[in-house]
């Protein structure tokens, strides 16, 4: 068998050659992609079968269909496309081709099934000619049977019956009919009969067909009005045997109606799988377009996350989204290069070895240090998941920045420390402050006792000196403690810093001083003396830091919370004064800034500083509501900033009082748990002239006021006492009689609990130790109704 395949298409003519090679071995394939290399092989070939694409270069289908009926027209034509048209189908068949075949995707397993079924229409095809062949050869036989008069032949006359039948009609349809009705040669074909009378009559020649006794097909071709024997006859009958052509026709009518509905069945069943196909490819896109939607959120979600996300294999960082590039500082295709390790800080490295050895690369999250490209340290948390990426084992990183929240926690425990220290500062300059003024009291007493000639005269006046240099030094602790806020006033600020340079210069003449001070700077609320002690420490750490002489610069301005930056703190909200005091010493390294606040902590050995300068001022700043905060580096200098809260309050002058003893002859009650304090505050008081009732806590003080309420003058109320304190003590003789008065003393400052009693109606406040002329001053005034503190 010899088939020709006529497709541009290298792969599917090689998918039919293979297909048909499968199903007849022997078979003899030519290929062709282009029609004119085709038309003259298949004029040389004459293939038995042609299988040809509809859609082909410089011709179509049909018009090579047709050139080849034209040049071949027995070789059988099959057309196969990918289109499904049914006008072309119905055109192709027209044109004589043996099928149309549409293309899917098991079309070329089917080749072989389609070639079988051309064969079978052809061998069909065959037998249809053959048939006809031999019915021309019979029709020819019978033409010459009828001339030699040998064809059944009768004649009817015109009382309708047989009149004769040659020897060929006698042997079919018997010798007894002569004679008959002409009905009885057409036995039960009453409508052939029927036909044949109305053809005689109408005197027209007709054929038409009829089934005789036997069983066999008949053709008779009525001729009405022959002579016969000299006369007119009726009509004369003559038939032919078309048996055997019936039953071919049959036959290749059923052959052809039994490949109709093969072809029908077929069609629905392409059909069918052409729908499926479609609804598979609608599918299959629908798929890919869910997977690339899904693709995308996953890619949106990873390259927008404000964690750095990354794979780890080989030792390197693979597919890392922005973050981690923005982190690291190295681009994807730099870091695939870097080892991972070397990423981490070296003190860190053996630790997360050692937890990600324990625990199998945990879920859970822990911290460790990295060092990026810009050699900065950063603080993380890292998450590791198991994975395997490529075909081999990997882990899925989710990295989280911590700096910020590292440093914020490295601010909260130094804020707990200066929190803890200060308590402590302030507890202990508290009790020294008690033990100053059972020394003062004593002091005084003597004093009182003596007059100037005396030879131990002198030697008290230095031990109330040195009495004094202790309250200094309690009072930087008590700055440091927050607890040295004595009197707030509202001042200015660029006065003190006028007054507090220029006394400070005149002492450095190597220092020269600098001040740039705003003309419109709010006013503060604070205690001048404080606030005037912070500016000499700052002042005198800025002279050690540059013992050769160099530039001191005081600069002040307005601001809002909005323009103060720092790590240090978070300011509320509202209105500020800028203070910067800047020197260009020796600066700081940054372990010495970490700790330059911290009480007792110097750079120039205990035996020269006492660390208290600094932490005092960090302490009456953080009293005032305010923040201090300062920058340098090593050879380059500092810049303190305090910033204070503003106040739109007018400053007050302040007049000075002589400093004389005021005495007095009023009961004063005494309040006080230290018992030297007690003793030596009585006989003071008494020395003044004042009679003087005692206790020595506050449950003793309320009953002792109760029994001499009317007779007593004024309260001197000690503010801090075990079991109960100085501010309920007060509360209930309050309670006894709203008109009391009462000093409040402490070894701590006026600000805090102080002045919370204050606010309460208390008439005043003294602080411990104190001398007999302020003692006396504060009494006198009260007593005189004079509500200044």
């Amino acid at each position: 068998m010899k088939v020709t395949i006529i497709e541009d298409e290298d792969a599917h003519r090689e998918l039919m050659e293979r297909s048909i090679k499968r199903e007849f071995s022997d078979a003899q394939i030519n290929c062709f992609g282009e029609i004119e290399r085709c038309l003259d092989c298949v004029d040389q070939i004459v293939p038995d079968l042609i299988i040809t694409d509809y859609l082909l270069p410089g011709m179509n289908g049909l018009d090579l269909l047709a050139e080849l009926q034209r040049r071949h027209k027995d070789i059988p034509v099959v057309v196969v496309t990918g289109q499904g048209d049914e006008n072309i189908a119905v055109n192709a068949m027209k044109l004589g081709a043996y099928d149309y075949i549409v293309k899917s995707g098991d079309f070329f397993s089917l080749v072989p099934s389609i070639i079988k079924n051309v064969i079978l229409r052809k061998e069909l095809k065959r037998a249809l000619k053959e048939s006809q062949a031999l019915y021309e050869q019979e029709r020819n036989k019978l033409n010459s049977i009828l001339t030699s008069m040998v064809t059944p032949l009768a004649v009817i006359t015109a009382e309708m019956t047989i009149d004769f039948a040659n020897p060929v009609f006698e042997r079919f349809f018997g010798k007894e009919l002569i004679g008959k009705p002409y009905q009885t040669i057409f036995g039960k074909s009453s409508d052939a009969g029927s036909r044949c009378l109305k053809a005689i009559k109408d005197r027209q020649i007709q054929s038409m067909e009829f089934e005789d006794l036997n069983g066999r097909t008949w053709q008779v071709t009525v001729s009405p009005g022959i002579e016969y024997k000299g006369d007119t006859i009726t009509a004369v009958l003559v038939f032919q045997d078309i048996t055997e052509r019936k039953r071919a026709e049959e036959a290749v009518q059923k052959a052809y109606d039994e490949l109709e509905r093969r072809v029908e069945e077929r069609t629905a069943e392409l059909v069918v799988a052409n729908e499926q196909l479609h609804q598979e490819i609608i599918e299959r896109k629908q798929a890919e377009e869910a997977l690339r939607n899904s693709e995308e959120k996953y890619r949106l979600l990873v390259e927008n996350a404000n964690n750095a996300i990354f794979i780890v294999q080989d030792g390197v960082i693979k597919f890392p989204n922005p973050k981690t590039e923005e982190l690291l500082g190295y681009r994807a295709e730099e870091l695939a290069k870097i080892p991972f390790v070397s990423l981490i800080h070296p003190e860190d490295r053996d630790v997360v070895f050692e937890r990600h050895k324990r625990e199998k690369y945990p879920s859970t999250t822990h911290p460790f240090k990295l060092i990026n490209r810009a050699d900065e340290q950063l603080w993380v948390e890292i998450n590791v998941v198991l994975i395997t990426w490529e075909g081999r084992p990997a882990t899925l990183n989710f990295l989280r920045d911590v700096t910020e929240q590292k440093r914020l926690e490295t601010r909260l425990r130094q804020a707990h420390k200066m929190e803890a220290v200060g308590s402590l500062a302030g507890g202990i300059a508290h009790a020294f402050n008690n033990l100053l003024m059972g020394i003062q009291g004593n002091t005084s007493l003597m004093l009182l006792s003596m007059d100037s000639t005396r030879s131990h005269y002198e030697r008290l006046k230095a031990i109330e000196k040195l009495v004094q240099s202790g309250a200094t030094l309690t009072s930087r602790l008590l700055g440091y403690a927050r607890e040295g806020k004595y009197q707030a006033k509202p001042i200015h600020l660029n006065q003190l810093v006028e007054e507090t340079s220029n006394t400070f210069g005149t002492t450095k003449k190597e220092i020269t001083i600098h001040r740039e001070l705003a003309a419109d700077l709010y006013t503060i609320d604070a205690d001048k003396g404080q606030i005037e002690q912070v500016l000499f420490d700052l002042c005198i750490n800025a002279a050690e830091a540059m013992p050769g002489g160099g530039d001191l610069t005081f600069k002040t301005m307005n601001i809002t919370y909005h323009n103060i930056k720092s790590e240090r703190f978070q300011p509320k909200p509202g209105n500020y004064v800028l203070l910067t005091v800047t020197d260009t010493g020796a600066g700081m390294d940054k372990r010495t800034i970490e700790r330059v606040f911290d009480p007792f902590f110097t750079t120039k050995g205990m035996a020269r500083g006492a660390g208290l300068g600094l932490a005092s001022a960090y302490g009456i700043i953080k009293a005032h509501g305010g923040y201090i905060d300062v920058e340098s580096k090593e050879a380059h200098g500092a810049i303190f900033r305090i910033y204070l809260p503003a106040s739109g309050k007018k400053v007050r002058k302040v007049v000075k009082t002589a400093d004389e003893i005021i005495k007095g002859t009023e009961t004063v009650l005494l309040v006080d748990d230290e018992e030297v304090i007690l003793k030596v505050c009585r006989e003071v008081l008494e020395a003044m002239g004042y009679r003087v009732l005692t206790a020595s806590d506050g449950k003793k003080a309320i009953e002792v006021y109760k029994k001499n309420r009317d007779e007593t003058g004024v309260v001197l109320l000690d503010m801090i006492m075990p079991g109960m304190g100085g501010g309920e003590v007060y509360d209930r003789m309050k309670e006894i009689n709203p008109e009391i008065k009462v000093l409040l003393s402490s070894g701590y400052s006026i600000d805090g609990q102080a002045t919370e009693i204050l606010e309460r109606g208390c008439n005043g406040f003294i602080q411990k130790p104190f001398n007999v002329s302020e003692l006396s001053g504060k009494i006198r005034r009260i007593l005189d109704k004079d509500q200044a503190l």
